[in-house]
């Protein structure tokens, strides 16, 4: 089950722009946008609750953002942010929880980039800013 956070519903209920057809998101996004801003994915559950801190950093910043609540393999949680329109998956591995860093994919270029783990959410809300 995946959950969707939109800043300022503290409950996690599903925001109509930011949620997806995996949730039973019906409301229209515009053309070319994402249906979602982020998907966190993590490893082993030792990466958990890292992954749910840059979740709840990324919320904060704005963004929306899916996670799985049960673990997974990474490949079945790539599949589901693919589904869910993610734009974006952060993911959090042991190397790089080890490292202090994140692999930030661009879901449509598939392009790949370190990030450090306390910057993953500035990192985005600059983005965001210029973009």
């Amino acid at each position: 089950r995946q959950v969707c956070h939109r800043r300022g519903d503290r409950a996690g209920r599903a925001h109509p722009r930011s949620c997806s057809a995996a949730l039973g998101c019906s409301g229209p996004h515009p053309e070319g946008e994402s249906a979602c801003d982020y998907f966190v994915a993590w490893v082993e559950p030792a990466q958990h609750a890292a992954a749910l801190t840059v979740a709840r950093q990324l919320r904060e910043a704005g963004h929306s953002v899916l996670y799985e609540l049960r673990s997974q393999g990474v490949g079945k949680q790539l599949k589901a942010a693919a589904r869910a329109g993610a734009a974006r998956t952060v993911v959090i591995g042991p190397q790089e929880l080890a490292s202090g860093s994140a692999t930030v994919r661009d879901m449509k270029t598939g392009r790949q980039e370190s990030r450090p783990l306390n910057a993953v959410a500035s990192d985005s809300a600059s983005r965001r800013a210029s973009g």
